[in-house]
């Protein structure tokens, strides 16, 4: 546990934990590709409207102070990034930015 500026305790994620979570990741993309196929989106406009929809829906999930759809919901948000960025490499308008360093989010 890390103490934050304000007294609060920040529990420190595992790396089992992240590994779980990627793991969680890749079944829900590789059920996406099942159910949707490998279509790229239209436009990156159609992109953002997938990702959008998703925080909103996260954003339903959190004003219920429901965890286990809020975890479901950032599940659907990381699969919607996913097809966003794959769609935009298919397209070839963009390539993949150099990886962020030295940055928390």
């Amino acid at each position: 546990m890390t103490m934050l500026p304000n007294g609060c305790l920040r529990p420190q994620i595992t790396d089992e934990e992240v590994a779980l979570a990627l793991d969680m990741m890749g079944k829900l993309w590789r059920s996406r590709l099942e159910q949707k196929g490998r279509g790229a989106t239209a436009s990156p406009h159609e992109s953002f409207g997938i990702i959008a929809e998703e925080v909103d829906e996260m954003l339903d999930a959190l004003r219920a102070n429901d965890e286990r759809a809020f975890t479901g919901e950032a599940l659907d948000i990381g699969v919607a990034c996913l097809l966003a960025i794959g769609s935009a490499l298919a397209h070839g308008r963009e390539s993949p930015p150099p990886p962020a360093q030295g940055k928390e989010s």
